[in-house]
C-alpha cells in the first residue's frame, strides 16, 4: 500500500475517473457514515462492487504515475 508521502502534490491532485452508479454512490455514502451491511446482502454486494471500482481505478492511476504519465 502506498502512503500519501510517496507522491508529489501534483500526483495526488491527478484526476482519477471512476464511473459510479447511483447505487455505488449511495452505498459508499452510507458506509462512510458508519452504516454496516449484513454479509451477503444486496447492500453488502453493492459495497464490494463499488470498492472494487475504486481499487481498479487506483491501480490504473498508480501505474500511470509510476510511468511518469499523469495527465
Amino acid at each position: 500500500m502506498s502512503l500519501f508521502s510517496d507522491y508529489t502534490a501534483q500526483e495526488l491532485a491527478t484526476v482519477c475517473p471512476v464511473e459510479f452508479t447511483l447505487q455505488d454512490l449511495r452505498v459508499l455514502q452510507l458506509a462512510l457514515g458508519g452504516d454496516t451491511f449484513a454479509p451477503g446482502s444486496n447492500w453488502d454486494r453493492a459495497l464490494v462492487a463499488a470498492v472494487e471500482k475504486i481499487d481498479v481505478s487506483l491501480d490504473n492511476l498508480r501505474v500511470q504515475v509510476a510511468n511518469g504519465s499523469n495527465k
